[in-house]
């Protein structure tokens, strides 16, 4: 087992005056730094919340903006029933296969 020991100054044991303002002087920093710590974690965690608020704010203007945009244009929100808009078609042509009689699309 580790043995834990203080350093005395000219070998003398400290008196209990010392001892308890040594504890005191302890607690007091222990309680300082806590409640620094709460205050920090609290202005770091309200920061996040207003930039995760500022973040959706903008999201939901721009989605908005866009949405207005593509009525005044005459066309619909894609995905709904009805929705107009170009088609586009084509052609292909496969233009490798493997040995299975694959191709590289399939």
């Amino acid at each position: 087992m580790t043995q834990i020991r203080f350093i005395r100054i000219q070998g003398r044991r400290p008196g209990i005056l010392a001892q308890i303002f040594g504890l005191l002087i302890g607690a007091a920093v222990l309680v300082v730094s806590l409640v620094l710590g709460a205050f920090l974690l609290a202005a770091l965690l309200g920061l996040f919340v207003l930039s995760a608020l500022v973040l959706v704010a903008r999201a939901w203007w721009l989605r908005r903006q866009f949405e207005r945009a593509l009525r005044q244009a005459g066309g619909q929100r894609p995905g709904e029933p009805g929705a107009g808009g170009d088609v586009i078609e084509g052609e292909y042509r496969v233009v490798d296969r493997d040995r299975r009689g694959r191709s590289d699309l399939d």
